[in-house]
């Protein structure tokens, strides 16, 4: 895996965000930051106490500046062309891939990019590992980074099932709950209830 070149710690001397003027008056007015305008108003003029402005001071250090948490700068990428221009410069740029992009092509970005030793920030989104449920013979899918309404991160979920025809359906859609601590019986939405998950 690629190392950063960038050694110089990353902080961000302003992470508040500048609120709109009056954003907090009424609910039309959002709080996406708007420059004041009005002749009179109180912000543009700069008067004490009054909502502060974006200037050229809040700026972080130039050196840090666009860099990600992992110490690389993002390149969104669309196909393997693009991911290939990162080639030589592995060491301060990291792929993203845009959200558009089909799992076909995911995939063939994510091999390519284990080839180049390019750090991939969204590698494991909408792919999915095959695992088989015993003994029902059930072929399923997992995803690697889902989560479970309660918010917690899961060893094992299941977005789709294909079951066999001798189940007397075809397809499933499973909601499961697995937490990191404790492998606990899932309840299927769908025809099937399944007591016993046995991983992979």
């Amino acid at each position: 895996m690629a190392v950063p070149l960038l050694t110089k710690k990353i902080v961000k001397k302003r992470v508040k965000k500048f609120k709109r003027p009056q954003s907090d008056w009424k609910i039309s007015v959002k709080q996406n930051w708007r420059r004041p305008k009005g002749i009179d108003s109180r912000v543009r003029r700069k008067f004490k106490g009054c909502t502060l402005m974006p200037n050229i001071g809040y700026g972080s250090d130039k050196e840090t500046r666009h860099y990600l948490p992992n110490g690389f700068k993002k390149f969104v990428v669309h196909n393997v062309k693009e991911l290939e221009v990162l080639m030589m410069h592995n060491r301060t740029y990291c792929a993203e891939i845009a959200h558009n992009v089909s799992t076909r092509k995911r995939k063939d970005i994510v091999e390519r990019a284990a080839q180049l030793d390019v750090v991939v920030t969204n590698k494991l989104a909408r792919l999915k590992v095959s695992f088989v449920l015993e003994p029902f013979g059930i072929i399923g899918v997992q995803h690697p980074e889902a989560r479970c309404p309660c918010g917690e991160a899961l060893t094992n979920a299941i977005a789709k099932a294909i079951v066999p025809s001798n189940l007397n359906t075809v397809t499933a859609v499973w909601s499961i709950c697995l937490h990191l601590e404790t492998q606990q019986a899932a309840r299927i939405q769908g025809q099937k209830e399944i007591c016993q998950i046995i991983e992979e």
